[in-house]
């Protein structure tokens, strides 16, 4: 988010965007609006070399005292991301794009099956964003930002209340 903010300082940035529906609940690490444009970024740290199987992801990780191979499946964070998009939509049911992305920040080596959009490279992220990406009519795009809600502005929000009430007294 830093370096993202840094390379292009007139988006708007909330992370951790909190989805709650009937139909379940979901968050998404990061929502990018730049020029009438939305981006819904989900972040994984997965480390060594990746490759999508079947819809899946399988990590393979080298032990750094051992040198053996590890390896671990992780469910697609395409489809995770596809998922928190749709109930965010359900969520806020205005007529905004959002461009999906995800971004890889600790891989060695990925292989993709599929056609979804992702990096692991924070100046081709940000060229992506800037150069890339729909576009929503008139102003729909701000008008959808600005009503996400950000995880970490509910915490601020709850810490401070909770510092008045502990603390007024003092």
């Amino acid at each position: 988010v830093y370096a993202i903010q840094s390379r292009l300082p007139d988006c708007k940035i909330k992370k951790n965007i909190i989805i709650q529906t009937s139909e379940g609940n979901a968050e998404i690490d990061c929502l990018i609006l730049y020029k009438n444009k939305l981006f819904a970024i989900e972040v994984k740290r997965w480390k060594g070399q990746l490759v999508e199987r079947g819809g899946d992801f399988v990590q393979y990780k080298r032990d750094r005292w051992t040198d053996e191979i590890h390896t671990k499946i992780h469910k697609s964070p395409f489809k995770q991301l596809g998922r928190a998009v749709y109930l965010l939509r359900k969520q806020i049911p205005d007529n905004a794009w959002l461009n999906t992305i995800v971004f890889f920040e600790e891989s060695d080596c990925i292989e993709t099956e599929s056609d979804n959009v992702w990096f692991d490279s924070i100046d081709e992220l940000v060229a992506h964003i800037v150069n890339d990406g729909k576009a929503s009519w008139n102003n729909n795009a701000n008008a959808f930002f600005e009503k996400c809600i950000a995880a970490d502005y509910l915490y601020c929000n709850s810490f401070h209340s909770c510092k008045v009430m502990c603390f007024g007294c003092f």
